[in-house]
């Protein structure tokens, strides 16, 4: 996906990052020194993974910009009051395995930081990933939904994600939930932060999302829904639900280039 204000995937996962910095500045003020030590180790976890692993595979040796954003959103998925090492832990997964094992960089099929926290849900069972955070009030919910739709819309202005993605990851999580009897405050709760941090940061991952916008859009529509039904049925689990989703996209790029091809080649013969 080409940008006319920034371009390559080290100048896109840069930019994310710094878009994830005023989330996770509103998750270390409201939740106090754990959140901040899980972000760090997180961080030198990823960062002593990726040069292991660029080692190991003999290549130079450089700051991976990837495996920084992949352990804030790991970080940022973890519920708040979790174990400082279970982030360290879902970060090594996730560099080590989610993103090196597929080759890197254009190569990867799953959400590095999605791979890292379902293996991890899968050593321990009793995890309670993405839990509904209960806020003091209305305040407390303010200020991280600020932080990540402020962030959202400028990675969308920027077009370094398509906008179409997590409109239609929020229009169906929504649409869901309320027809299945949420109301506006307990569908916020679903929403903030975890839902904002997946349509921005998750579904809308241009690596890992579909390259053209019709096909986008129905990954977004699906993956919502999905996520909807989980919260309303079962446990949500988003990591599963977004890989089951990543499944999908070379079925998706495939199906919606050869109907383009089609109707070029109508239009050609009309």
């Amino acid at each position: 996906m080409k940008s006319p204000h920034f371009t390559g995937a080290a100048s896109r996962a840069q930019w994310m990052c710094m878009a994830l910095l005023p989330a996770l500045l509103v998750r270390c003020i409201q939740g106090g020194t754990v959140p901040f030590r899980a972000a760090v180790l997180a961080w030198v976890a990823a960062m002593a993974v990726d040069a292991l692993c660029q080692f190991l595979r003999q290549q130079e040796i450089k700051p991976g910009r990837d495996a920084v954003l992949t352990a804030w959103i790991v970080t940022l998925s973890l519920p708040v009051d979790s174990p400082v090492w279970l982030a360290a832990a879902a970060t090594v997964l996730a560099v080590g395995i989610g993103l090196h094992a597929f080759g890197g960089g254009a190569l990867v099929l799953f959400h590095p930081a999605m791979v890292g926290i379902a293996l991890l849900s899968l050593w321990l069972p009793g995890l309670q990933q993405f839990t509904v955070p209960v806020y003091a009030n209305t305040w407390s919910m303010l200020w991280p939904a600020l932080a990540l739709t402020a962030s959202g819309v400028a990675l969308c202005w920027a077009r370094l994600i398509r906008w179409q993605l997590p409109a239609a990851f929020l229009l169906a999580v929504s649409v869901v939930l309320i027809g299945g009897g949420y109301t506006l405050s307990s569908l916020l709760s679903v929403l903030v932060p975890v839902g904002l941090l997946a349509a921005f940061f998750i579904v809308a991952e241009p690596q890992t999302s579909p390259i053209l916008p019709r096909p986008g859009m129905l990954f977004g529509l699906l993956t919502g829904a999905l996520y909807g039904w989980a919260v309303l049925h079962c446990q949500p689990r988003l990591a599963e639900v977004v890989l089951l989703g990543n499944l999908l996209v070379p079925w998706l790029d495939r199906w919606a280039l050869t109907e383009y091809s089609r109707r070029r080649e109508q239009r050609r013969l009309s």
